[in-house]
């Protein structure tokens, strides 16, 4: 039987076994082993990023290293100067981040330029994005580590 119990997923299991008790053992841990093999598969995965931000001719004013789940977004943010928004995704074992810049107007954040795919691959990718107004902006992304969570 499948139940949800505060937002997790549980499985209560109950057999009703006509063979010997040993038989009936052995399909039951065979039953809960492949339940956590499937669950172990469904877990999401961390990316581990050191991201390097350059701002004008300063080659690195800050680095960050970020640890992400997979599909959720992250963001650094530079208050009242920029903010740097990456979703990664994993894609036969490589590294795939959705990205975003923005810039702060004044009042809000501002969209810089459409957001992009960068692959990390084994090295390092970089976006290089200049504002309105003239300011440049550089972003270093190294993937360092995908790991399933536990």
């Amino acid at each position: 039987t499948a139940y949800d119990q505060d937002g997790v997923g549980f499985i209560d299991l109950a057999a009703l076994c006509q063979v010997e008790q040993p038989a009936c053992d052995r399909l039951v841990v065979d039953f809960r082993q492949r339940h956590e093999r499937d669950a172990a598969a469904a877990a999401p995965e961390r990316v581990t990023l050191d991201v390097a931000i350059a701002l004008d001719a300063h080659e690195r004013l800050r680095v960050e290293r970020m640890i992400i789940q997979e599909g959720l977004a992250a963001e650094i943010r530079f208050t009242d100067v920029l903010k740097l928004v990456v979703v990664p995704t994993l894609d036969d074992g490589r590294v795939l981040l959705w990205t975003a810049v923005y810039e702060f107007d004044g009042s809000d954040y501002v969209l810089l330029d459409e957001p992009r795919f960068a692959s990390p691959g084994n090295g390092t990718a970089t976006l290089e994005l200049s504002s309105s107004g003239g300011t440049s902006f550089g972003f270093s992304l190294a993937s360092l580590v995908a790991q399933t969570t536990e």
